[in-house]
């Protein structure tokens, strides 16, 4: 019970913090918006509402393990109430076993991502090279290489 206690308290803390930030960038956007910042009002209205999305996300995932934790301590102390038996000790290995697998997890999307970008990347390398060689060979380029002067 004492690892769902220590998750609960982390959570909460986390989402003090996101909440907090989302308050004081908020001021930030509005205060841009009311002096009209030259350059600088796209930009942070690109990035309030990127973040602000991320931050729902993140608020949304912390939420649900923070319910999650709080439902575990009501379990546990429930059964601690009813039965007899003696509390297995807790694995301290199942906390790093989650976040290994939350980060392998990471590290496949981000490389789907990476191998969808090269690809993404090797279409239009084929693209712009076809474009080019069905140019090669017309009037319009002998005419511009021929208006080129020499060095």
């Amino acid at each position: 019970m004492l690892k769902e206690q220590k998750i609960r308290d982390l959570t909460l803390k986390i989402i003090q913090v996101i909440v907090w930030f989302e308050i004081l960038w908020a001021v930030v956007f509005i205060t841009s918006m009311v002096f009209q910042w030259s350059g600088i009002t796209d930009q942070l209205a690109s990035a309030f509402f990127s973040s602000g999305f991320c931050a729902i996300i993140i608020l949304v995932a912390l939420t649900l393990l923070n319910v999650t934790a709080n439902l575990n301590i009501i379990s546990k102390a429930q059964v601690n109430k009813y039965a007899v038996e003696e509390e297995a000790p807790e694995d301290k290995q199942a906390t790093l076993k989650i976040l290994a697998v939350s980060g392998a997890l990471i590290v496949a999307i981000v490389g789907s991502l990476w191998l969808a970008e090269f690809h993404t990347y090797r279409v239009k390398v084929a693209d712009t090279a076809a474009k080019v060689e069905s140019v090669v060979d017309t009037k319009l380029i002998d005419d511009a290489i021929a208006f080129i002067p020499p060095r």
